[in-house]
């Protein structure tokens, strides 16, 4: 395992050396109002992302498995190790926010575990291996910013001595959607509206 998992890390980086930044955007790039910068990774670099960990195992920015765009991050651990990158970003306090992710596994990821964090909080777990995620899929969930500053960290953790492996790619954070003025205003009246047609229908039955 531990030459299995050298191998990737070297062929990744030598891919990453040999091929420019995608010129192929992220979907994640075309949504308004996201606030995770190089969410699809098309840099090629983890740019705007930190890195820590302990351990065998690394982040790396792969041009090999991407859900949109050419590139995506893949997390590696072995054996007793644990790695993450994560990325503030601006908030406004007592703002609800939506996010979302896409994920992918690879190999069996015996004893690993996955999780999504949002200040701390973790949004979605997985505990070992499941082939639900042998293809790309979406994760989704909400939040309440607390300050002006939120993190949001992906984090993988190996302790059963075994090899996992995680791709991660379109991160997103938005505000959640209020109704604008103009339609609070729209919808306000026509409740007043069927409310007063309501009472005089009342009153000449």
């Amino acid at each position: 395992m531990k030459k299995l998992l050298t191998g990737l890390c070297v062929g990744g980086a030598l891919l990453a050396s040999l091929n420019t930044a995608s010129a192929t955007p992220s979907i994640c790039d075309a949504v308004v109002g996201n606030l995770i910068h190089n969410c699809g990774f098309e840099t090629g670099e983890l740019t705007d992302w930190s890195e820590s960990g302990t351990g065998a195992g690394g982040a790396l920015t792969v041009p090999f498995s991407s859900n949109s765009g050419g590139w995506s991050v893949n997390l590696l651990s072995e054996g007793h190790s644990s790695w993450e990158i994560d990325q503030n970003f601006s908030t406004v306090a007592g703002t609800e926010y939506a996010g979302s992710f896409y994920i992918e596994t690879y190999l069996t990821n015996v004893g690993g575990v996955f999780d999504a964090l949002l200040n701390g909080k973790i949004v979605f777990e997985q505990n070992g291996y499941s082939n639900q995620f042998l293809n790309w899929t979406k994760e989704t969930f909400t939040f309440t910013a607390a300050a002006g500053t939120s993190n949001i960290e992906f984090l993988l953790a190996e302790d059963g001595g075994q090899y996992s492996s995680w791709f991660i790619d379109d991160v997103v954070v938005t505000p959640n959607q209020v109704p604008e003025p103009a339609s609070l205003l729209l919808l306000s009246g026509g409740l007043l509206a069927s409310g007063f047609f309501g009472r005089r229908k009342r009153k000449n039955s």
